[in-house]
């Protein structure tokens, strides 16, 4: 009898414990781990990502992508790709704990995180476990700096600045371009200063820096700076403000009646809050980055690759034919993109190998962009900047749109033709290759 209720008390408990954990993200760890019988023999990706918390809407998103890749993509190397998603909440403390989690599980890649502080928190950890992980969305230079493991998908903000300018001058045709920065902030230096050099480096006879204006952090009446805009003649002006100091001064602008200028933006830019605000605006013109592929007709756009026209078909087939997928959906559909593209090229689960394979990648048309990457990790890749049109973002111009040499590997339009396709790779360092 006392034999029966021990083993009845550790029943309870393992239910108990089954139900606490049934409630959390962890649980699917658990039961992947300890009740799936053939979990040794899937290729596992794991998904370290803020489902909770700040970040939470873009990490969300990201998932989101990373799932409709693998609707698509589900096995490689004749194996099933299995995801293992845990949720880091947005902060350092559990993002410390979830990364431990799913390095123990051993998984083969991994996908994460939104949030910079989240992904910082990682890198340590996944330089050390040699897991070649891949973050959406992260800008910050460190996360992947002096890391051979940790790659990214979106542009530096350095380069950005450099593209943003392209924009200016090349596609609107500027001849007078302004900056407003705001005073003492650091968090836009480098792609103020790189905006800045590009536009300095066009012919300074047809286009010119005539307006270089700061404001201060808790300026409401912006009449001075107004004043100087006029003086300058300034067209296209690259603006880093926040959402709330922009809706402020655009009120401002419209009674000037300025609306004949086009305000730039950074990635700031590209989301909901922003959008919204810009209701108020209608004639207000803005320009951001964005990893939007969609085009004013709601398709993609015409030069886009095949991958990019399947994801928009395979997401409103699941979402509704006007669902249009945020930048964060497609960044994260293009990790787990090239993910599969370095595990076909590698030809087994050996992460190593995965890692040197990633790093090798070359030329492959994603969603996002044509992908190969810098010895830091970064893509070198082209980057999307669109406008607003009935509320939302629109692709408007590809910046360092550079196109393949005769020279150059074949462009792998989707995974099943990379998996037929056998090519000896020519690796000619280029001058982006050596910074």
């Amino acid at each position: 009898m006392m034999n029966f209720k021990k083993w009845l008390a550790t029943l309870v408990s393992i239910m108990v414990l089954i139900g606490a954990l049934a409630s959390c993200s962890t649980y699917n760890i658990f039961e992947q781990t300890y009740l799936s019988s053939d979990y040794e023999k899937k290729i596992v990706i794991g998904v370290f990502e803020a489902q909770t918390g700040e970040y939470s809407k873009q990490g969300n998103d990201e998932i989101k992508g990373i799932e409709l890749a693998h609707s698509i993509y589900s096995d490689v190397i004749g194996k099933d790709v299995e995801l293992v998603i845990l949720d880091n909440q947005s902060n350092i403390y559990s993002a410390n704990s979830a990364i431990e989690g799913l390095i123990k599980l051993k998984p083969v890649a991994i996908i994460g995180s939104a949030g910079e502080v989240c992904s910082l928190t990682a890198s340590k950890k996944i330089l050390q476990a040699q897991i070649p992980t891949i973050t959406p969305s992260c800008i910050n230079p460190l996360i992947t700096a002096d890391n051979d493991y940790y790659f990214r998908v979106s542009v530096l903000e350095s380069m950005i600045g450099q593209y943003l300018a392209e924009y200016a001058v090349e596609r609107l045709k500027a001849k007078n371009v302004g900056i407003i920065k705001i005073r003492d902030d650091d968090s836009h230096r480098s792609i103020i200063r790189n905006f800045k050099d590009k536009v300095d480096s066009y012919d300074s006879n047809n286009h010119a820096l005539t307006l270089n204006a700061t404001i201060d952090p808790d300026e409401k009446d912006f009449s001075d700076v107004l004043g100087e805009i006029k003086q300058s003649e300034a067209k296209v002006i690259f603006m880093p403000i926040g959402v709330k100091k922009a809706d402020l001064m655009f009120t401002q602008i419209e009674n000037e009646k300025m609306t004949d200028i086009t305000f730039i933006g950074t990635k700031d830019w590209n989301n909901q809050d922003f959008i919204d605000m810009m209701g108020n605006h209608p004639n207000i013109k803005v320009s951001f980055p964005s990893d939007t592929i969609i085009n004013e007709e709601n398709e993609t756009d015409k030069n886009a690759a095949m991958e990019a026209n399947k994801f928009l078909l395979e997401y409103q087939l699941k979402y509704g034919e006007d669902a249009v997928p945020s930048q964060n959906v497609a960044l994260g559909y293009d990790a787990y993109l090239l993910l599969m593209n370095a595990i076909n090229a590698a030809g087994s689960a050996d992460s190593l190998a995965i890692r040197d394979a990633l790093a090798d990648t070359y030329n492959l048309k994603c969603v996002t962009g044509t992908f190969r990457f810098s010895k830091d990790g970064n893509p070198l890749r082209p980057v999307n900047i669109a406008v607003l049109k009935n509320g939302k973002p629109i692709l408007d111009y590809l910046a360092n749109d550079v196109k393949p040499s005769k020279k150059e590997e074949p462009v792998i339009e989707t995974i099943e033709k990379a998996e037929d396709l056998k090519v000896t790779k020519e690796k000619s360092v280029t001058e982006e290759d050596k910074e």
